[in-house]
């Protein structure tokens, strides 16, 4: 199943689109179209387990990214940094966009699937918001909802920059920083 998820990836990201056809990822995969119907009923089907991989992976590389960093300020823009900087690379923008700028099917189509996926990838932000708000260095009153505010202001950063065909202006992610640190408080 992988192998096709990254066909699926691979498909997209060179026409531009979510909507490859089951033919064509089965031929980037080198497989036959018969091994796709053993492991999925549609194509919708490995759209959902494309969205789920590929939001795991979003998700440890913003874990990481936190991580190499010691406070919670300094977490936080290493998140915003990176769900806005997915469009960094010539080949982040083509396998981003696709999923950024169908991100209303989607919803659409999948809103349970889609709900999951974004609160796998903002709960790194809303740990740290509530830790934040634990330790009374925060007021916040809803730290999902502040995360999931955040989350909107950095995917249309993205959105906007993947439109453009250009990585995200450096100004306004970090302006994005700054305020969702005054925001919460957590300014120096």
């Amino acid at each position: 199943m992988a192998v096709l998820v990254e066909a699926m990836w691979t498909v997209m990201a060179k026409e531009g689109t979510l909507e490859p056809s089951i033919r064509e990822i089965v031929a980037e995969a080198g497989l036959a179209p018969k091994a796709f119907y053993r492991h999925f009923t549609t194509k919708d089907d490995l759209l959902v387990l494309a969205l789920n991989e590929g939001s795991r992976l979003l998700a440890h590389y913003l874990q990481r990214r936190m991580a190499r960093v010691n406070s919670s300020p300094e977490k936080m823009g290493e998140w915003i940094r990176g769900v806005a900087g997915q469009a960094a690379t010539t080949r982040a923008i083509r396998r981003t966009s696709p999923w950024s700028l169908s991100m209303g099917r989607l919803e659409r189509d999948f809103p349970a699937e889609v709900a999951r996926n974004q609160d796998l990838v903002i709960a790194p932000l809303e740990e740290i918001i509530r830790q934040e708000v634990a330790a009374g260095h925060s007021s916040s009153s809803d730290s999902k909802a502040d995360a999931r505010v955040v989350f909107a202001a950095a995917t249309d950063i993205l959105r906007r920059s993947l439109l453009a065909g250009t990585a995200a202006a450096t100004n306004e992610v970090e302006h994005l920083i700054e305020f969702t640190l005054r925001g919460l408080g957590l300014a120096s």
